[in-house]
């Protein structure tokens, strides 16, 4: 298993070490801005830029105080990739992406498994296919004991199928991963189409046939 260098990471994907998705509330539905950093932080605003309006509903309150480790951006400026930007700079550059998309739709860029590579990410849970037949995926006929004895782990697992979008305000493009993760990995999460999913993927090699993402974690950030 083979993970990404900070080098390699780069030239594989952009990761920015913040992030801004507009999203929901999980709680009470309200559009608000989600908002990570590489130190951990992670909460919802109702608004981008100073004073940074932290959202508000007893649910989410509630989760706040449980939790006891929501904070806002770091300081009066924010870690951008390798850079630390300003916050009034930072707040420009997301707001200014938030109303290029209401004129646009960004790209979507599926991203392709290279064998050995590891991916941790999150994003938006676009697509769920709740159960997955591996026998018409990998264009068998039948259960052989050749097929077992080739695919093994491939064909008794018990399979779903998601697409998670990997986004950033700041950005000009959405990363997709398609991705097959276990129904028993799945079900406690409780995924529903919109929901934010935290995920590490795997590139698989097949025997005779292309590399495909296999889901090892994933959960609700």
């Amino acid at each position: 298993m083979k993970y990404l260098t900070n080098f390699e990471r780069k030239a594989f994907r952009k990761v920015p070490h913040s992030r801004t998705i507009k999203t929901r509330c999980p709680y009470c539905g309200a559009e608000v801005y989600f908002y990570t950093n590489e130190y951990g932080s992670k909460v919802f605003f109702d608004e981008l830029g100073p004073p940074w309006p932290v959202h508000s509903c007893p649910e989410y309150e509630a989760h706040v105080a449980s939790a006891q480790t929501v904070t806002g951006p770091v300081g009066r400026f924010v870690p951008v990739g390798d850079e630390l930007l300003h916050e009034s700079e930072y707040t420009a550059r997301m707001l200014a992406g938030a109303s290029k998309r209401q004129h646009w739709k960004p790209p979507i860029v599926a991203v392709q498994p290279k064998e050995g590579l590891t991916v941790s990410d999150f994003g938006v849970l676009r697509e769920i296919i709740p159960e997955v037949n591996m026998f018409k995926r990998l264009g068998l006929r039948k259960e052989t004991v050749a097929s077992h004895k080739i695919f093994g782990p491939l064909l008794e697992a018990d399979w779903a199928q998601v697409s998670i979008h990997v986004d950033d305000l700041a950005e000009d493009e959405i990363e997709s991963y398609t991705m097959l993760v276990e129904r028993a990995k799945l079900t406690p999460v409780d995924p529903k189409r919109g929901c934010i999913l935290a995920f590490t993927a795997e590139a698989i090699n097949v025997p005779f046939r292309n590399p495909i993402w296999v889901c090892k974690e994933i959960a609700r950030p």
